[in-house]
């Protein structure tokens, strides 16, 4: 083989173990928000970003990190949900402060839902985070 073609394999490789941990972490970011009341306004809005496939760079590296210092996957899934759950409420923060239209290809909750509403859900995103963590760090 020649490096070129090593090179896109590595890069192949690397691209599917971000999709993998990004659909895990995605899917265990949004089990972590509740369903009940008030899903209009809160939970709603909360599971928007979380929702829409990211880089899943931050989890990936948690994960890879710890189990390179011989971490369990299964222990170390919680820190990177909750590493990945706080990004999402910077991004939700970050677009209201930049009064940005557009995040992953489509409308910011502030956008959307107005700006109340994208602030509540960031922090509810912040405050479901903190509570991942300390449940994966017991």
């Amino acid at each position: 083989m020649t490096d070129t073609a090593d090179r896109a394999d590595a890069i192949a490789g690397v691209e599917d173990r971000l999709r993998n941990v990004g659909k895990i972490v995605r899917r265990a970011m949004l089990d972590a928000i509740p369903d009940g009341e008030p899903v209009r306004w809160l939970y709603a809005p909360m599971r928007e970003y979380p929702s829409r496939a990211g880089k899943a760079l931050r989890p990936a590296l948690c994960l890879s990190t710890g189990r390179a210092f011989g971490g369990d996957t299964e222990d170390l899934l919680g820190v990177a949900v909750a590493i990945e759950m706080m990004h999402n409420a910077f991004l939700v923060h970050d677009d209201v402060a930049d009064g940005s239209e557009m995040r992953r290809g489509r409308p910011t909750l502030s956008a959307t839902h107005g700006t109340a509403a994208a602030l509540n859900a960031g922090d509810g995103l912040a405050v479901i985070a903190g509570q991942v963590l300390r449940r994966a760090t017991r």
